[in-house]
């Protein structure tokens, strides 16, 4: 919850355009952390481009009856994400394609 009572969650109180300016942050902020030399952009209709290694992603919402919130487009091929998560699986497959993606694995170890 933040200050206002409010759940983080609810991105519909943000509304759309602010929903996608949080996303260009992120992705800005991910491509850096990730190491990866790409440009992040965004329009004023809530679309982001991506551009690196020679190619173009474009993110933007989901048509409206789909279950996915996010569409992402690249080398005309079109994927659907229902999350920011896949959203950002997405694009890292399709700039850093020697990263091994995988899961945290939280093991139980003997007590001694």
């Amino acid at each position: 919850m933040t200050e206002s009572g409010r759940s983080h969650r609810n991105t519909a109180s943000a509304g759309p355009d602010q929903t996608a300016r949080h996303l260009y942050l992120l992705l800005q902020r991910s491509i850096i952390a990730w190491g990866l030399i790409a440009r992040v952009e965004a329009d004023d209709g809530a679309v982001i481009r991506i551009t690196g290694l020679g190619r173009v992603i474009t993110i933007s919402r989901a048509p409206a009856g789909l279950p996915f919130r996010w569409r992402v487009a690249c080398d005309g091929r079109t994927r659907f994400a229902a999350s920011v998560v896949g959203v950002l699986r997405l694009v890292r497959r399709t700039l850093d394609p020697g990263h091994r993606g995988g899961r945290a694995r939280a093991v139980r170890t003997s007590r001694d």
